[in-house]
């Protein structure tokens, strides 16, 4: 230990005195116990700090690991400190008499470093400890976590699900449960050497290695969102929409305007049919996307203890946090921009002008409800409850909607095909049920609206005049076609002159009843009666 620090030539039989003891006392253990010296000397210890001498006389008491580093530091300092005023007392120099390392035999300052900071004791021993922790052992820890995060994303298995690690009840990715005991440990010898008044650019490591799997999750997430032919997914454009981040930032906060989130919707849509190759139909990749999800949202909560030290903090887990928000953004987005393709198809395409009641629901509607199903069944596996009932909160207020806002697609309606229409939304209504999403009763809506066609057309306006307006002008008066329109096929008029007249009678009979029906929408709203 006296090699450590630099004597003066007059103190030296000084402390000869004092070791002598020590000595002596290390040499009875050592004769009296013969078998555990074997075991102490047996590990060959290479101490590039000493000469040949020394070094053949040392033992391994710990593993020199990153891991044992913080709390060695810790049993270094208060050793040193506590023999310091013994030292002192007994007439003992352990201070330096001209700057920072002066006190260090060359020897040592040559292999810690030329420039050393000012030493925040006055004892030389923590000086030394202080220059060996910051500009010896240090590059050594920060070398040993790059390897160690190279190995770990490097890996195969790198992106799979570790059952051992755990968000919320679901598990997050292997490569990301082995890495935060690896930063942790860096992150504890910083806070050590910075509280002992070191640490210096250690923390841009530990945030470059952070950033650096910041950077293989985008990597991951890019990939996973991107179609076999190169192209980006439509609920990834949406995703980077400022309106569209405005309104999923309200309902992640239970603020969320269903009706709104809508309107914006259909406003990037721009009022055209959505086309499969634009949808994400691998389950697979859904999975993907919120096991990634889980993950972000895992590290960010590890790592904001261990990175708590760092200046720099904030925006990296910043940057952790945006991700994450987006992974759930586009699941959402993706759940509702396929209710709205397969709706779409089964009101374009589908037969509403039967000649007798439909067995099953339209074929679009059983394919949604599939859909939906293995969908819910893949994320469930993934995110815990709060988060699945966010990617499928407000569905059902959007199936509602896009039924009756897309009825302008039917081209022929009559009752068998109204009777088909309270099929399909039955059937959604218990799919959505099934799969345990929350109750919203959003379908509801579409259901009244298609009652409406059994009031027929002045049951339609003695109902707006009593119950006051639900729909819009427009929704109204596509039920009215489809109202007389269905009257005009149940006739079944005989072709030529009596047909068009019936045409023209049907055509002055829907001109009134529109006419009628803008009145009673001018008028005054019908206070809710009590």
């Amino acid at each position: 230990m006296r090699d450590l620090f630099h004597m003066e030539r007059g103190d030296v039989g000084g402390v000869d005195a004092l070791y002598a003891p020590v000595a002596a006392r290390f040499a009875d253990l050592a004769a009296g116990a013969p078998d555990r010296r074997r075991v102490l000397t047996a590990p060959a210890v290479i101490d590039e700090y000493a000469d040949v001498q020394n070094s053949l006389q040392h033992k391994l008491l710990a593993a020199p690991d990153v891991e044992h580093a913080p709390a060695l530091l810790g049993m270094a300092l208060a050793f040193t400190r506590r023999v310091a005023p013994m030292l002192a007392a007994a007439g003992v120099s352990v201070s330096g008499a001209s700057g920072a390392g002066a006190s260090l035999s060359p020897a040592v300052r040559r292999s810690v470093g030329a420039e050393l900071s000012p030493p925040p004791h006055d004892s030389a021993a923590d000086e030394y400890l202080h220059a060996f922790f910051a500009n010896a052992f240090l590059p050594h820890a920060e070398a040993q976590a790059a390897r160690a995060f190279d190995a770990l994303t490097g890996a195969s298995d790198a992106f799979d699900a570790d059952p051992d690690a755990r968000l919320g009840g679901r598990p997050v990715f292997r490569s990301a449960a082995a890495l935060v005991p690896q930063l942790a440990r860096l992150g504890a010898l910083l806070s050590r050497l910075g509280a002992f008044g070191g640490g210096g650019d250690g923390w841009a490591a530990l945030l470059q290695l952070a950033a650096r799997y910041y950077e293989r999750c985008l990597a991951l997430f890019r990939d996973t969102v991107r179609s076999p032919e190169g192209q980006t997914y439509l609920s990834v454009r949406w995703s980077e929409s400022l309106d569209m981040m405005q309104l999923f930032d309200r309902r992640m906060r239970n603020d969320g305007d269903a009706l709104r989130e809508i309107r914006a919707e259909e406003a990037l849509k721009a009022d055209r049919s959505l086309n499969p190759y634009e949808l994400v139909f691998d389950g697979k990749r859904l999975a993907a996307v919120a096991q990634l999800h889980q993950t972000l949202e895992w590290l960010r909560a590890q790592l904001a203890p261990v990175l708590a030290g760092a200046a720099d903090c904030a925006r990296v887990l910043g940057r952790f946090q945006s991700l994450a928000v987006q992974c759930l953004m586009v699941l959402r987005i993706e759940v509702r921009v396929h209710c709205m393709h397969y709706l779409d198809l089964a009101l374009r395409e589908g037969d509403y002008a039967l000649a007798r009641d439909a067995v099953e629901p339209e074929p679009y509607v059983q394919a949604l409800n599939a859909d939906l199903a293995a969908a819910e069944e893949r994320l469930a596996a993934c995110l815990p409850a709060d988060k699945l009932a966010l990617v499928f909160a407000g569905v059902s207020v959007l199936m509602a909607h896009t039924l009756v806002a897309n009825a302008r697609h039917i081209r022929r309606f009559n009752a068998a095909g109204c009777r088909k229409m309270a099929r399909n939304i039955l059937a959604l209504q218990q799919n959505l049920t099934n799969i345990a999403l929350p109750e919203e009763g959003g379908l509801d809506a579409a259901r009244r609206y298609y009652e409406l066609y059994d009031l027929g057309a002045d049951g339609i306006l003695r109902h707006i005049a009593e119950h006051g307006a639900e729909f819009a002008l427009d929704d109204y008066r596509r039920m009215l076609a489809f109202v007389c329109s269905g009257s005009a096929d149940a006739a079944a008029p005989s072709p030529g002159r009596a047909s068009s007249l019936l045409e023209a009678s049907q055509a002055d009979q829907y001109e009134a009843h529109v006419l009628r029906l803008r009145e009673l929408l001018a008028a005054p709203p019908i206070p809710a009666r009590k």
